[in-house]
């Protein structure tokens, strides 16, 4: 509903398009958390999000790979991956389905 949107905030708008896009990444980053492939997992994120328009064009992967550093994350990642090297079919699932449930066109 609008009124859902109105109380949804974007916490980063550096990083973030608006708080559907921020949303969607929480949602992403719950389920990637605690995996034991954290590189691909989250170039993945990075990737798709950024094709997708959802995270910021002039937010960059090193500025990615800074910002996923610090708290409340805490994910330490060394380089980021190629979209093609890290885009698993059941990833892209995942995804598509996340964005149909939060109503993200």
């Amino acid at each position: 509903t609008e009124e859902n949107l109105k109380n949804k905030v974007n916490k980063h708008p550096q990083v973030f398009l608006n708080p559907q896009a921020f949303e969607l990444f929480e949602k992403l980053h719950e389920t990637y958390k605690d995996t034991k492939t954290p590189i691909a997992d989250y170039s993945f994120v990075y990737r798709k999000m950024y094709e997708d328009g959802y995270v910021l064009d002039n937010f960059r992967p090193q500025m990615f790979i800074n910002w996923i550093s610090k708290e409340p994350y805490n994910i330490q990642l060394p380089k980021l991956k190629t979209l093609p090297n890290c885009s698993p079919d059941s990833k892209i699932q995942n995804y598509n389905t996340l964005k149909e449930l939060l109503q993200i066109k």
